[in-house]
């Protein structure tokens, strides 16, 4: 039987990506990050259980797209016994509804340091799922079909970017994601939340699964936003930090309109009487505190890079990165003096990126002596 021949699977370069994104996220597109998590219902209804994001990592020039949200969220759509579908529901890019990505619980990433039991216990609240299969990415259509930007190394609020910017305590946030009283129905529909730094990340802070390393920010908070991205707001800033005082501090304007300080874990309730500070006779119920607790940024990255997962896509990209490096060089000392360009596949060279796919493919094939252990 003739087989249609076919081009080797391969990652996407980087600057693809960003190109499908402006040079500047302005609040009104940062609603596009967000996706919503949850599971079928027993109607089959999607019942929504958090907000997850889209953020890229790269590795040699190649892009790896990952959902990202927190665990609780996706233990919680998983069910008691983990065995629920995992499904991730995106607006459809032609405006036509909305669409799902079904996932598994194995198939979700958690931080290689965290402990959810016992006396070494280190709660990370975060997960991260590999949005494309690059074992099938001719086949994928993700990136036509469904409509989103993402996040990426470029938006994290590192230290040096803190510093910089003197970022701190009051400083205003935005945090896009789920509200369960007005999750839409023909499509998502995300709402934005604001909110102030309340404490930077310094001791850990005591949450009912132990302490975390977090920030603190106070904002509104109910169910449905744990697993949103906190981004600070640029936007809003003065030009001099305590002007009048001795200790002024000019603060430098950023290009960016947001950086990710974290994600979303949850927030304090109040349950009982005894929690307050002060005693009080009157009956109190669940009270939101108005305190919420978030994850910082880089133990996302960590996630990502530390995951089994992105091993394997780092290996791809550096062996394709072999590869059209060693295309590079082979036409630089084929060329003729002046320098000519690699020409594209034409009625005189038709297999030109046939015969560019077959070595990527050779070099996606290629095993390494720790694969062949």
């Amino acid at each position: 039987m003739l087989q249609t021949w076919k081009p080797a699977p391969q990652p996407t370069p980087s600057w693809v990506w960003q190109k499908r994104r402006p040079k500047m996220l302005v609040t009104d597109l940062l609603r596009k990050v967000v996706v919503f998590v949850g599971h079928n219902g027993v109607q089959g209804d999607f019942i929504a259980d958090g907000t997850g994001f889209i953020f890229l990592e790269i590795a040699y020039g190649f892009a790896f797209p990952y959902v990202v949200t927190a665990k609780h969220v996706v233990d919680q759509a998983a069910g008691r016994e983990g065995k629920n579908e995992i499904l991730l529901r995106f607006n459809k890019k032609d405006g036509s509804g909305v669409d799902y990505v079904k996932t598994i619980l194995s198939r979700w990433q958690i931080h290689p340091d965290h402990v959810e039991s016992g006396r070494k216990q280190n709660y990370i609240d975060v997960a991260v799922f590999g949005l494309l299969d690059y074992e099938h990415w001719a086949a994928s259509d993700i990136t036509q079909k469904l409509d989103f930007v993402h996040l990426d190394e470029e938006d994290i609020c590192t230290a040096s970017i803190i510093e910089k910017y003197a970022i701190g305590l009051g400083d205003e946030v935005v945090i896009p994601g789920l509200f369960h009283s007005h999750m839409g129905i023909t499509q998502n529909v995300p709402v934005m939340r604001t909110g102030n730094i309340a404490s930077m990340r310094t001791e850990p802070v005591p949450t009912s699964r132990g302490v975390m390393d977090a920030y603190l920010v106070e904002m509104r908070s109910v169910g449905g936003i744990s697993g949103s991205p906190v981004l600070t707001h640029m936007a809003v800033r003065p030009q001099v930090l305590l002007p009048e005082s001795p200790e002024s501090t000019k603060i430098e304007q950023s290009l960016k309109t947001h950086y990710l300080l974290g994600l979303i874990h949850g927030h304090y309730t109040i349950t009982t009487q005894d929690e307050w500070a002060f005693k009080t006779d009157q009956q109190v119920g669940d009270i939101n505190a108005g305190i919420a607790i978030v994850v910082p940024a880089d133990r996302i990255t960590e996630t990502i890079a530390k995951s089994a997962l992105f091993e394997r896509e780092r290996d791809m990209a550096r062996r394709y990165d072999e590869v059209r490096k060693a295309q590079s060089k082979t036409v630089e000392d084929s060329a003729p003096s002046g320098g000519a360009s690699v020409p594209p596949a034409t009625d005189a060279n038709p297999t030109h990126r046939e015969d560019f796919n077959s070595l990527v493919g050779a070099a996606a094939r290629k095993r390494t002596p720790d694969d062949q252990t």
